[in-house]
């Protein structure tokens, strides 16, 4: 089973690496990655909330559409 703390890095080195991308492809698989953590919270025994708090605040992920 994952810890707490091993779910928060993670998705936080998946959203590091997407705001350091410009890339569409590569921001997609990114973001991606971050989907498959917050998804994995519940079965993993963590609200989606917890897993996803940094400092006591909720991360804000927002995809921008190729234009």
């Amino acid at each position: 089973m994952a810890t707490l703390a091993g779910q928060r890095a993670q998705f936080t080195w998946a959203l590091n690496q997407y705001n350091l991308s410009e890339d569409p492809e590569t921001r997609a698989k990114f973001a991606k990655r971050m989907a498959k953590y917050i998804a994995a919270a519940p079965a993993n025994g963590f609200t989606i909330e917890r897993s996803v708090m940094r400092f006591g605040h909720f991360v804000n992920v927002r995809c921008k559409t190729p234009s």
